[in-house]
């Protein structure tokens, strides 16, 4: 029976109960009407299970995982699936929906992984060059992360001519190789009394800031989500925060719309970082550690170690 034969029987069909029951009611016989219609013929979305390998985008590339753990009904991830992904740390596992998601087939999986810079590549007290927002500075290694001390594969670094209170632990993916020290040769004259902590005339690596300070708190605006994982991996962007007027926020698993959620913030001068009051924002435990990069074009959040939301103004 074609999809025309089946929709002249059922008005056939609708017309004799009409006719035969008038006493029935037109809501009656409507409902048994609908209930005899053919379930909807687009292909249904392909079911996930535990453990199951598949392929996972975010942006447009498709990146290998694996399901570990399966939202029930009822709990703040039901119709979600966490996600492993491969050669990253679990601390960027993810709950994603399946819309992210498409089934493994044997080809990608036998697509070896993209080779990744080893951590070995780098040494304690090393001379380098650090990039994390498109302007390379100049930096030593100062100490390297042990397995299990929660900095596993990164490396601690103290940017010339800055305060320690500017060291910052990063994966080595922000690297390059000083080659016969030449950093070092050009590195600003530090004076002998003690480094000054950066200010608006002598901001913090990469953080320019004469436009705006970050006591003044973040823009309302558009924040992209990224998290930054395996060394040589691009991060995987995760959506965005929409900071509106007022203190409230609203988030998105996508670049543009589908918000899922809304809250409330608030921005502590004193500690720099912005505070979640409400929402999925605090339900999700993310900090707030804010800075002003860019002479000011940059407005930047950091949700936990290796997740940053920002907000560019070009």
């Amino acid at each position: 029976m074609t999809a025309d034969d089946s929709i002249f029987h059922m008005r056939s069909t609708f017309r004799k109960w009409m006719a035969a029951t008038p006493k029935a009611g037109f809501f009656a016989v409507l409902l048994a009407f609908v209930a005899l219609a053919p379930p909807h013929e687009a292909g249904a979305a392909p079911a996930y299970l535990l453990n199951e390998r598949i392929q996972v985008s975010t942006t447009g590339a498709w990146d290998k995982a694996t399901i570990i753990e399966v939202g029930t009904a009822g709990s703040a991830h039901e119709g979600e699936f966490k996600v492993h992904f491969d050669g990253y740390a679990a601390s960027y596992d993810r709950w994603l929906q399946p819309v992210y998601f498409r089934k493994m087939t044997a080809q990608a999986e036998a697509v070896p992984a993209p080779i990744i810079a080893k951590t070995a590549a780098y040494q304690l007290n090393d001379r380098i060059q650090v990039n994390t927002l498109g302007s390379w500075d100049k930096a030593s290694i100062i100490e390297i992360g042990t397995a299990g001390s929660g900095h596993e594969n990164e490396f601690k670094v103290h940017y010339d001519g800055y305060a320690a209170s500017y060291d910052r632990w990063l994966l080595p993916v922000y690297f390059r190789k000083v080659e016969g020290g030449a950093a070092a040769a050009t590195a600003p004259a530090i004076s002998a009394a003690p480094v000054a902590a950066p200010t608006a005339s002598a901001p913090a690596p990469g953080q320019n800031a004469p436009a705006g300070n970050d006591a003044s708190g973040p823009r309302p605006g558009k924040y992209n989500i990224n998290s930054f994982g395996a060394v040589g991996r691009p991060p995987l962007y995760l959506g965005h925060i929409e900071l509106q007027a007022g203190g409230k926020y609203r988030v998105s698993r996508r670049s543009d719309g589908g918000y899922y959620g809304e809250g409330t913030y608030s921005f502590d001068a004193a500690a720099r970082a912005v505070k979640w009051l409400s929402g999925p924002c605090k339900d999700d435990g993310w900090g707030g550690s804010f800075v002003i990069e860019r002479e000011g074009k940059t407005h930047k959040i950091t949700l936990r170690r290796g997740t940053v939301a920002t907000n560019s103004a070009d």
